[in-house]
């Protein structure tokens, strides 16, 4: 028998208890910890007592992801590791080249709903990458609007 439960005592923090109970070695399992998200990362501590023994344990999660073609680094606090992600940036290809060119324009206005990741919004550069997909996973990413500025 298995019994957990999580409270949001904080902005982002949360304290959870678990209780476990195998009747056939007749022992049982209480764990009480602390878990904060910060921006970049995740901190645990947990204490676990099992049946005559006490463990105390202290983890943090977390993940840098550095993208080449942009030169930055992102800091956050969820594992992405065996994830990958797409990266979008949309312009007007003025001489039909396929290719953007340094005098092509960005093309605001296109809205996208993706299916096994989330969205990353930055409007000021109208770039817009997609984090967090699962590598086994097929995603679909429809083109659901053209807004027009003009």
């Amino acid at each position: 028998m298995k019994c957990e439960a999580e409270k949001n005592i904080f902005k982002n923090g949360f304290v959870n208890i678990a209780f476990e109970k195998y009747l056939l070695s007749k022992s049982e399992i209480i764990n009480v910890g602390l878990r904060y998200n910060f921006s970049a990362a995740q901190g645990l501590i947990s204490v676990r007592q099992s049946n005559k023994t006490t463990l105390l344990t202290q983890t943090a999660r977390g993940s840098i992801l550095y993208n080449t073609k942009a030169n930055s680094i992102t800091l956050t606090n969820q594992n992405s590791v065996g994830k990958g992600g797409l990266y979008f940036k949309a312009f007007l290809d003025l001489n039909n080249n396929g290719k953007k060119d340094n005098d092509e324009p960005a093309a605001p206005g296109l809205k996208f709903n993706i299916r096994g990741g989330r969205i990353n919004r930055n409007l000021k550069i109208l770039q817009l990458p997609y984090p967090d997909l699962r590598l086994s996973l097929t995603t679909l990413l429809k083109l659901i609007k053209v807004v027009s500025t003009i």
